[in-house]
This record gives structure tokens, sequence and C-alpha cells, in this order.
């Protein structure tokens, strides 16, 4: 973390001008490559349109000397999307590329091919697969919000713009509107504020057989009944997503596969969702990472993911709106980690029945959390041998793993502080044990 605040602005737009011995190399390298991916939704799709856009005009033109601009604009903006820079400058991207040789390389030589022999064709195909792990080419694009008819038929991602969990009016609407719709595995996800998508509640649907117009029919029949204004905002359905194409959670074949294994999960979640059972939803939540942990996480990785995975969602609970310079993050941090340790150090004895699979509280609970770890390992094992896509950048390394566990906790219904508390304890639990 005092890496990612301290040094990574000098990093990105400094010079070195002296390193005899490597070491500032070598810590740049780390720095840039380490920080965390943090384009928003709708700054990917505005870049792959955009990306887009330029490559339909070099196609089948063969004169690179009146298309130059078209060709280096092609090459900033797939370098922004690597680099999760939405508006970076050559010269900043040109210091940020190292950090991600592959593409650089792909970079270097298609646009060198082109301004040699003008082969448009080929210069497309080298960007298009650099654009793949981000879902690929966008003909489609709107700046607008929402959209008034989803455009999938397999996929329907229903949006309660700024709903909270805690609306206790709210979550029964959604609730009736989950059991009408479970035909097409709805799962119910929070996301809070400082992150890639808008902060509300989110319904997604899916539908195998392209049935999606039939949730949408019940969706609409439903929200009428139930009064469209007990909705605050109301429901909306978000510029088409990144979400749908699975981004996040390693391409497209694993989010198919993965919409059942959520479904289950969040219904498990609705089901001891209320005031009445507001312990079993962080009993839920504690559970789910012990086994996410054990069973999901390669061992190997298993501290880097922690060290990860905090990092990532530090910046969420310290600074959510970006309101604080360097030295007050970095005063913030400390204060949180002292307060985090306190409050570890006090409740740790309360906490050690969580971890671990003796004296298990709720037996019943218990085998449906471990069995869907289970099952996301099993659909992650399955994909990476069906796809060549699997784990692409930027769910790279444990990068995916860490996107699956933030959004399994956002079925899990839980806020910023609540993910990070709950891994933090988790990980000083394990880490304890493991000695």
């Amino acid at each position: 973390m005092t890496a990612h605040f301290v040094f990574l602005s000098l990093f990105e737009k400094g010079v070195i001008l002296y390193d005899e011995s490597g070491r500032l190399e070598q810590l740049k390298r780390y720095v840039l490559s380490s920080k965390p991916w943090t384009l928003k939704d709708r700054d990917i799709l505005a870049l792959r349109a955009s990306v887009t856009s330029s490559l339909d005009v070099l196609h089948n033109d063969k004169d690179p000397k009146s298309n130059l601009c078209t060709a280096s604009e092609a090459v900033v903006m797939t370098a922004r999307l690597i680099c999760g820079r939405k508006s970076y400058s050559g010269k900043h991207l040109d210091k940020l590329l190292p950090a991600y040789p592959k593409e650089t390389e792909v970079l270097y030589h298609a646009l060198g091919k082109y301004l040699n022999d003008g082969d448009g064709r080929a210069f497309s195909a080298s960007l298009e697969a650099l654009l793949r792990p981000f879902g690929g080419l966008l003909k489609n694009h709107t700046n607008g919000y929402a959209l008034s008819t989803p455009t999938s038929s397999r996929h329907l991602l229903a949006f309660l713009p700024e709903a909270l969990p805690s609306d206790e009016r709210t979550m029964c609407n959604i609730r009736i509107i989950v059991k009408k719709t479970s035909n097409f595995m709805p799962t119910v996800f929070y996301v809070g504020q400082g992150q890639s998508m808008e902060q509300g509640i989110y319904i997604s649907f899916h539908s195998p057989e392209n049935n999606i117009p039939e949730a949408l029919r019940i969706l609409e029949t439903t929200t009428e009944d139930l009064d469209f204004t007990s909705f605050g905002h109301g429901i909306s359905y978000p510029y088409p997503s990144c979400f749908y194409e699975g981004l996040y959670l390693g391409g497209q074949l694993l989010y198919d596969e993965l919409a059942n294994v959520m479904s289950t999960l969040s219904s498990l979640t609705m089901k001891h969702w209320g005031k009445e059972t507001g312990s079993y939803r962080l009993l839920l939540a504690y559970r789910f990472a012990y086994y996410y942990l054990h069973d999901v996480v390669p061992k190997k990785e298993m501290r880097t993911f922690w060290a990860d995975t905090l990092s990532r969602l530090m910046p969420e609970v310290l600074d959510t709106n970006g309101m604080y310079n360097t030295r007050q993050l970095l005063a913030r941090k400390r204060k949180l980690l002292t307060c985090m340790d306190k409050k570890y150090n006090e409740q740790k004895e309360e906490l050690l029945p969580l971890v671990g699979q003796k004296e298990v509280l709720y037996p019943e609970l218990d085998n449906i959390l471990k069995d869907t770890c289970i099952n996301i390992k099993k659909v992650l094992n399955k994909s990476k041998e069906k796809s060549s896509d699997f784990q692409s950048f930027p769910t790279e390394g444990i990068s995916l793993y860490y996107y699956l566990f933030i959004h399994s906790l956002g079925v899990l219904l839980l806020k910023p502080h609540e993910k990070f508390g709950i891994t933090y304890n988790i990980s000083r639990l394990l880490d304890n044990d493991s000695q």
C-alpha cells in the first residue's frame, strides 16, 4: 500500500536519472505491475468502441500514410485499456507499458508492420486479440447510463440505483421478484461506492434457452404490481455492461458456467436476510470466506492472495470518494490497521470457531457454502480446459480469484468495510492456524 500511494505517481510520470545498481528500475517494475487494474465499466466500453471505430477505417485501407493518426490513436486507446488508464497521454503510457511486456511486443510489431506494408487486416487482427480479454470489439455503443429495453436474449441485468441491502422495504420487494423469476437463475448482488460499476443493488438473470424476454415480462409485471415508486429510483437496465461478458469473472464461458453457482449462493443469502437474522449474514460471509480460501485459492498463492485482496480493498475503505492526499491516506491506513488489529485481538476467541471444520454452528448452511466453493473450483478447472482466454489479462494469475471472491461477497450483500473486515480477520486466523 505504501508503494502504491507514495511511489506510483513518481514512477508513472517521472524519469529515473541515475540507477547504477538497477534497484530503482526493479522497484519501478514491481510498483507498476502490482497496481490493481482500476478502469470503470463505462471506461472499458468507451475505449473498446474507440478502438473498434479506428480499426473499421484501417481494415481495408492499404495506405498507412493517410491513416497515420488513426493507427496511432488505435494503439494509444489499446494501451490505455492494457494499463488501466482511461485518459493518459502517450508519454505517460510509455512509462507504464514495460510492466506489460507481452502486450507491448504485440503493439510494437503490429504498428511497425502496418506502417511498412499497409496491411490493415493484420494490424486489426493483432489489436483485436489484445481487446479479447476486455470483451473484444464493440460496434454498438451508447453513452447513456440505461437502456429502455435490454439487448441480450441470454442475460438480463436489472439495476436499483443507490439501493442498499439495509433497506427493508426494497429487500422485501426483491425477494418477491426473485421468487417469481426463479427459473432464470436470479442473482442479487450489491456494489458499493468506488467500485467498477455504479453503486446500488443488481439482479442478474440467465437463460441458456435465450428466453430472457419472458424473464423481462415477469420482472416488469411484478414491479408494476409492487408499485414502481417503492424502489426509490426505480428499476433500470444498465448500459451494455462488461458484466455480461464476464470480464471480471474470467470470460464469457466462465460467467455462463458460474450463473447457477452464484444463484444458489444468492438464494441462501436472501433466505437469511433481515434484521432478525443479521448475525446469519455475517456468519455466512465468514464461513464462505473460509471455504473459498481453503478450497478455491491455490495453497501456494494463499499469502499473495491475502495481501493482494487487502491491498485492493483498502482504497475503497480509506478513500471512497477520492478526497484525501497521500499523507492523509497513509495516516488513515495506519489508523485503520491499528483499529483492525485491536478489534481482532479482542474478538479472536469468538472468531476461532469460524475457521476450521470442527464444531460447526449450522451444519446445513455450512454444507451449502462448502459445496458452493467446491463447485466454483470445478467450474474454474473446467473453463481452464475449454478456453484459451482463461485467466487472460486483466484476470491473469490470482486476479481472477480476487474478482470472483469480491463478487461473491457482493452476492452476500456485504458493504465495503464488511468485506475488508472479514477478509482481514479470516487471513489473520488462517495465518495463525498455519503457524
